[in-house]
């Protein structure tokens, strides 16, 4: 029991101090990474659940990340001319909606133009997130929020690691 106490009374030390809505920016990325999994399983999807070939599954997969370049480009820039957090509002629903309409079309050019435009709705967010996690006023806060916001991301990415591996 002492162990648990020191731990709890260590985290709380550690990020007690930062804002509200650094913790709302830190569950906005949890969320939006915990969507993530899509993209992970999208080539299995594509060539064992629907028949295509590998080849096409590949181009798909460099579709997403091409659009995730141009992504995160856009999401910078539109960071600067309409703020951090319209950009964030609109690549994050844009996210969800784009994922949503990946699970329904079928024609193989408009899953390739879908994952695209997924690729770059995903990444669009990241330049502003970033920013606003950095916003921090203190030295030490900037410090403890950007070690704290990365956690979503290698948590979820050792899950979904385990849960491939166990083959569920």
């Amino acid at each position: 029991m002492p162990a648990a106490q020191t731990a709890r009374r260590v985290v709380r030390e550690t990020v007690s101090g930062l804002p509200r809505e650094f913790w709302w920016l830190w569950t906005s990325t949890l969320i939006n990474r915990l969507g993530g999994f899509v993209v992970t399983f999208l080539a299995l999807y594509l060539t064992v659940d629907r028949g295509f070939s590998a080849s096409y599954a590949g181009l798909v997969a460099a579709l997403y990340g091409l659009g995730g370049s141009a992504g995160a480009v856009a999401g910078g820039v539109l960071s600067d001319r309409v703020g951090r957090r319209a950009t964030l509002l609109i690549a994050q629903t844009g996210t969800a909606v784009t994922t949503a309409v990946l699970g329904f079309v079928t024609a193989p050019v408009a899953i390739a133009v879908v994952a695209a435009a997924l690729g770059v709705v995903s990444n669009a967010s990241r330049p502003a997130g970033q920013a606003m996690g950095r916003r921090e006023p203190s030295a030490t806060g900037r410090c403890c929020a950007a070690g704290v916001r990365r956690r979503p991301r290698p948590a979820w990415s050792g899950l979904r690691g385990i849960r491939g591996i166990r083959g569920n």
